[in-house]
């Protein structure tokens, strides 16, 4: 019994249909199939006994039974991970529609809906006409507050040309919302990169930049179709980014979402190159992730705060043969099947291109509607917002460098460095005070680790944030709307 997946690694639910497979077959020929197959998505194939799953299958199998003819009037349609892939997905999703689904509240988690269904507000609209200072059980004042006023925005829709409602938050605080923007630049860079997960490891093939000459978009793009033309690509990127750093050291470089920034760093460790120059772009603070702008300054009337529903406010609705990411990867793939029968379609190639400069060009277009309305927020707010404060990076001592080479004073290096990444990931999205005191910040939280006590350079990172009231006060607070 064979199956394919496009995973790299054998997942209990591909077991589980795996030895369903078996059972019908069994029901067919008499008995069932000695071995069952997965062929994974780097071409690999795992083979395992269906005699050591049948019994977990066979207790599973009668559970879903029960479950499914115990009482159908309970089934619902909730969103969840296999709706991206699901054939029924715009069946369920327009059954959320009609029945008006507290899913449909943008950036709402589940356990969220389930507690507020226990509190009786089972509806978009039931919570956005919920009362001031309702008590929900188990759940922040604040993140109520937050969710109501999303959805009471989601219940007033669109403009009547369709552009998406938006309200300016009253944030103030340094390093968050509409102050987290730094101040432009020349050399400004607007990053995006396109990756597959199939494979051994992944593969990121496209790295694409925009950069503005003469106030029109230039676009740059890094093409890569296996590891070695990754490592390249990587290294082309990053020496051009570091060149034009070089030149202007005030430049940054945007992105929405933390993909591209964690993408870097992940190319930097599995191939080994350009630490140096990556650990400089992120000690300088130069990544700026608009998305983490966009949730903590602007509250929109859209059901999403992916960019293609954020950038309707700025630009018309795309009509381009690639849609989202899902599409790429499946567009990508297809040209992979193609290259490898001799027979490649370049267009598919055009129109990947096409996409991820579509992509950077909304980032720049983003970046410049968020410097508008922060010109708006100072006016009505009547104060003067804040900017992201510059951080000047400064070179590593000659002890640091030593560890990071795995030189004889770097024995406790690596174990040092994952917990203080692991306390670093805790941090991010907080004010900068709070990311120095966590030690995430380098040029002002620079721990000396002596070889022989490495905990001591723990004690400073570990102090508790200084206290968050003022942040917290302005979370709720709307300066503007459209």
């Amino acid at each position: 019994m064979h199956d394919a997946k496009l995973a790299t690694t054998a997942r209990a639910e591909a077991l589980l249909q795996l030895c369903e497979y078996s059972r019908q077959v069994a029901l067919v020929q008499g008995h069932p199939p000695a071995r069952m197959h997965i062929v994974l998505g780097d071409s690999s194939t795992v083979s395992f006994a269906y005699a050591d799953f049948a019994s977990y299958h066979a207790m599973v199998r009668r559970r879903v039974e029960e479950a499914a003819f115990e009482d159908l009037h309970d089934v619902y349609p909730r969103k969840v991970r296999h709706c991206s892939i699901c054939v029924f997905a715009d069946h369920c999703q327009e059954q959320r529609k009609r029945d008006d689904h507290l899913s449909l509240v943008a950036r709402i988690r589940n356990d969220q809906i389930r507690r507020l269904e226990m509190a009786d507000v089972g509806s978009l609209t039931t919570l956005a006409r919920l009362p001031a200072g309702t008590d929900v059980p188990r759940m922040l004042p604040q993140t109520v507050g937050t969710l109501h006023e999303q959805a009471r925005l989601q219940k007033e829709g669109p403009l009547p040309d369709g552009t998406p409602r938006h309200e300016l938050l009253a944030e103030t605080a340094e390093g968050f919302g509409l102050c987290a923007l730094p101040v432009p630049s020349g050399g400004d860079v607007f990053f995006d990169m396109e990756g597959v997960p199939f494979g051994t490891q992944g593969l990121e093939y496209l790295f694409g930049a925009v950069e503005l000459v003469d106030g029109l978009p230039a676009y740059h793009a890094w093409w890569a179709h296996d590891a070695a033309q990754e490592r390249r690509a990587f290294e082309d990127f990053v020496d051009w980014v570091m060149a034009r750093r070089r030149g202007d050291p005030t430049m940054h470089i945007y992105h929405y979402a933390d993909y591209e920034r964690s993408a870097l760093r992940r190319l930097m460790g599995r191939h080994g190159t350009r630490e140096q120059e990556v650990d400089e772009l992120l000690r300088g603070q130069a990544f700026v992730d608009l998305y983490r702008v966009v949730r903590q300054g602007v509250r929109l009337s859209t059901d999403s705060y992916g960019l293609k529903a954020v950038e309707r406010l700025y630009a018309p609705e795309r009509t381009g043969d690639v849609a989202d990411a899902r599409m790429s990867m499946v567009m990508y793939e297809r040209w992979r099947r193609r290259e490898s029968d001799d027979t490649g379609d370049a267009s598919l190639l055009v129109a990947l291109a096409a996409y991820n400069q579509d992509d950077c060009q909304s980032t720049w277009r983003l970046r410049d509607w968020l410097e508008e309305q922060r010109v708006q927020f100072e006016r009505r707010a009547g104060v003067v917002a804040g900017r992201e404060e510059p951080h000047r990076w400064r070179p590593m001592s000659s002890a640091c460098r030593g560890r990071r080479s795995g030189g004889a004073e770097g024995g406790h290096r690596r174990d040092w460095s994952r917990v203080r990444d692991a306390h670093c990931r805790s941090a991010r999205g907080t004010r900068p005070a709070n990311r120095r005191a966590a030690g995430c910040l380098a040029p002002r939280a620079t721990a000396r680790v002596s070889p022989a006590r490495p905990q001591r350079a723990m004690v400073g990172l570990f102090r508790p944030p200084p206290d968050d009231s003022r942040r917290v006060a302005h979370r709720s607070g709307v300066v503007g709307t459209a």
